[in-house]
């Protein structure tokens, strides 16, 4: 093998890592948004007593996106889940008086809407089928998370 062929072979691996950071940062370079949700929520000083549900939104990608809407599904089973086969679909109206939707949400920056409880979506927690997430104007389904129902407090005495 003469120098040129060596020239060429380092050429090639060369051109193919670049190849393969360029994939990387095309898969990479989006907004990536994160879920977190508080299923038992209160708010203090001025707690208003109904049951609610807070979720944050946070954007972890090299994007910045817009949040278009706060929905929540039903899911019969995981099964339904999977093939995103819903029993019931909803819109949550007004999750934020302080950050209203739609909502541009930067690099790095949060969003946190509420859902206030009604009898029906109670239940539908206790059994588990409950998800909640959010439309955002970079992607066509929704990103969600399963509301679990929290566990209970440990009951502890002071002396």
């Amino acid at each position: 093998m003469t120098i040129n062929d060596w020239g060429v072979i380092i050429a090639l691996l060369l051109s193919g890592a670049a190849l393969v950071l360029e994939l990387r940062r095309w898969i990479e370079g989006k907004p990536n948004l994160s879920l977190s949700v508080m299923a038992e929520a209160k708010t203090f000083p001025d707690d208003d007593g109904r049951k609610k549900l807070v979720m944050t939104v946070t954007n972890r990608g090299s994007l910045p996106t817009t949040i278009t809407q706060m929905v929540a599904f039903y899911s019969r089973s995981p099964i339904h889940k999977l093939f995103s086969r819903y029993f019931s679909t909803g819109i949550v109206n007004n999750p934020s008086q302080i950050q209203p939707i739609p909502f541009e949400i930067d690099i790095n920056r949060m969003w946190h809407g509420v859902l206030y409880y009604n009898e029906e979506l109670l239940k539908v927690r206790k059994k588990g089928q409950l998800y909640v997430g959010v439309f955002a104007s970079h992607m066509k389904q929704p990103t969600l998370i399963r509301v679990r129902e929290p566990k209970p407090l440990p009951e502890k005495t002071f002396d």
